[in-house]
């Protein structure tokens, strides 16, 4: 997240590690969700009004996704790391508007149609900040390492 009109440009937020099983629908549904919908919200909104969304790149993402199942009680309720199938979202900079990307299958365990990867995800987010994602920085011994490997940019997000 950029902070508009402020000499810091790149922001990151997250919240407390929340290891609270039996009450994680209902934290969930009546709070995190909702603060997180007004949040981004009003972000995309003002940046808008301001006439700097084309401009700015914000990403909401994580490092993994959660089963798509609850364990018992008796396994300790809540939801493992799951990486086969979770969500990113991206808007200004370029990206087309109102749009989804993909698709899981039915218990959003696997993907299902337009498999990405992360390394695709960070392509397109440095392609659409202008850097090539095949430009190379070099390591500690001076030798050229790709900013991005593998992945290739994600055309069907682009405006």
């Amino acid at each position: 997240m950029v902070v508009p009109n402020s000499s810091q440009r790149l922001h990151s937020c997250c919240h407390k590690n929340i290891a609270i099983a039996e009450k994680i629908n209902r934290l969930l549904g009546d709070e995190l969700l909702p603060g997180f919908d007004t949040a981004v919200s009003s972000l995309l909104l003002d940046l808008e009004q301001r006439g700097m969304l084309e401009d700015t790149l914000v990403l909401c993402l994580t490092e993994h996704g959660r089963t798509p199942t609850v364990k018992t009680k008796k396994q300790g309720g809540g939801r493992d790391h799951w990486s086969q199938a979770y969500s990113v979202m991206l808007a200004g900079a370029g990206v087309r508007p109102g749009m989804a990307y993909g698709a899981s299958d039915a218990k959003t365990a696997f993907v299902k149609d337009q498999p990405t990867s992360p390394e695709d995800v960070l392509a397109t987010m440095y392609h659409l900040m202008g850097i090539t994602p095949e430009t190379t920085v070099p390591d500690r011994l001076g030798r050229p390492v790709r900013l991005v490997a593998n992945g290739q940019v994600i055309d069907g997000l682009l405006s």
